[in-house]
């Protein structure tokens, strides 16, 4: 009776374990990801995990950027972000805001909700699992919602996903740009522990993005984007006002440039 019952709480240990490892998790330290925008001179973006840092006696992992080609830049901080393993959340605290924000719940179920902004939200449709790169990848389907001026959501027009593991296919990281409707880069490829594990191809299918990929695995494999000093060459955070001048902080309210970006405060 007692090797049994000492079996039995083995195979439960067995079990979750295995259930523990079934979800595979956004932010690891190294993993980048690269990001195209739709402009003719196939600009590239990274972003990459590198590094932690502790805010408001929380851990977090930073999250630094920079243009890859046609010009290279400077390795800046972006964001930090902190991952909930147990609840599959992800939380990221942008580098122009105290304030940390959900961006992801690979969680998601029946008639629940995602709200990136209170006139904002991501509406659960349904959950697939496929295989990218020999692993299997749960894919989030859900529908995007804005709330209109009578407080009423407004009807679905389409149909949108994240990836575990991996994120959103428009842009993973930037997420306040694409959903306020600013142009943003998109994904084209996704990193980790120093191979390749996601490409455009393998979640958009509607064009073929071989020449894309391709321009971002040949800058890749150069060396140029080389990450192991990163942290040594983070340039600090530049906020410059609408006319060009530079400021010291950022104000309470206003239209203002962060980093590159065009941040609104009101």
């Amino acid at each position: 009776m007692k090797k049994l019952s000492i079996t039995f709480f083995f195979l439960l240990l067995l079990t979750a374990s295995i259930q523990a490892q079934e979800y595979l998790p956004l932010i690891s330290q190294g993993k980048s990801w690269y990001c195209m925008f739709p402009d003719d001179d196939n600009t590239i973006l990274c972003y990459m995990v590198s590094g932690d840092t502790v805010i408001n006696n929380a851990k977090y992992d930073k999250i630094l950027f920079r243009y890859c080609a046609p010009r290279i830049s400077e390795w800046e901080y972006f964001a930090a972000v902190r991952e909930d393993i147990e609840s599959q959340k992800v939380y990221m605290m942008y580098n122009f805001s105290n304030n940390e924000k959900l961006v992801y719940d690979f969680d998601l179920a029946n008639d629940s909700y995602l709200y990136l902004r209170e006139d904002y939200r991501l509406g659960y449709y349904e959950s697939k699992t496929f295989v990218i790169k020999n692993i299997k990848r749960r894919f989030i389907y859900y529908t995007s919602e804005y709330l209109e001026e009578d407080g009423s959501w407004n009807f679905p027009t389409g149909l949108y996903h994240f990836i575990e593991g991996i994120g959103y296919g428009s842009n993973p990281i930037d997420i306040e740009s694409w959903f306020d409707g600013n142009v943003t880069a998109e994904l084209i490829a996704c990193f980790e522990n120093g191979a390749c594990v996601a490409d455009v191809n393998n979640y958009d299918t509607l064009y073929d993005n071989t020449e894309r990929i391709n321009t971002v695995l040949n800058f890749v494999l150069s060396g140029i984007n080389d990450v192991s000093d990163a942290e040594k060459s983070i340039s600090p955070t530049r906020i410059h006002s609408l006319d060009g001048r530079r400021l010291q902080r950022l104000p309470e309210k206003g239209v203002y440039i962060v980093n590159g970006r065009k941040v609104v405060r009101k």
